[in-house]
């Protein structure tokens, strides 16, 4: 078991601000006594982690963990509480893509369950493209049998996507100009250079 301990559920660069009156409004108590984040909260964390990543080498099991709240959190309640929560936070769009990929993985039937904004995405043909082509490519397992050079590519998008959502291009741009820097000394140098 490993323990999930984050200042903020996205870095303040970003620009985006979950209230805390959101966040805070929507804990429980577990028996032992401890506070948690709310079941719709937690999946909307989890979901949140995994499409404001820049790093997607353990993002199957991440889809797959997403995969098990959602139909834990089903077996109880409805999609609804979550996709309200979700519109009232700003994140409806990671709502659909993370439902439009258990359903293509897992081949369960949440995309027609949604509600709100979310559900506005289900017609959205750049989005579905998106989801497709790019999204789904890339959290597929780092395996050679499966590797192909589209999912390499869509793993780079992501990637720079990661960044940029997480950071304004002023910010951004000499960040990637010191990875990439870093990345070519330790190509050069060999991957130990750093660790003097």
């Amino acid at each position: 078991m490993t323990l999930d301990i984050h200042h903020t559920i996205i870095p303040p660069i970003s620009g985006i601000e979950i209230r805390e009156r959101l966040l805070f409004g929507t804990t429980k108590h577990t028996e032992s006594g401890k506070t948690t984040l709310s079941d719709p909260m937690m999946v909307i964390h989890c979901i949140i982690h995994l499409f404001y990543n820049k790093d997607y080498e353990k993002s199957f099991r991440d889809i797959f963990d997403i995969h098990l709240l959602l139909t834990d959190y089903q077996e109880k309640y409805q999609l609804t509480s979550i996709c309200q929560l979700a519109d009232e936070l700003g994140f409806s769009k990671e709502i659909y893509y993370a439902c439009a990929l258990t359903d293509a993985i897992f081949k369960t039937q949440r995309v027609k369950n949604l509600t709100g904004q979310s559900a506005r995405y289900t017609h959205v043909t750049t989005t579905n493209f998106f989801i497709k082509n790019i999204i789904l490519p890339t959290i597929m397992p780092h395996h050679d049998l499966i590797n192909t050079p589209w999912n390499n590519f869509a793993r780079t998008i992501m990637f720079l996507r990661g960044h940029y959502l997480k950071m304004p291009l002023k910010v951004l741009v000499p960040h990637i100009w010191v990875k990439f820097n870093r990345a070519l000394v330790m190509l050069v140098m060999g991957p130990h250079h750093y660790e003097k």
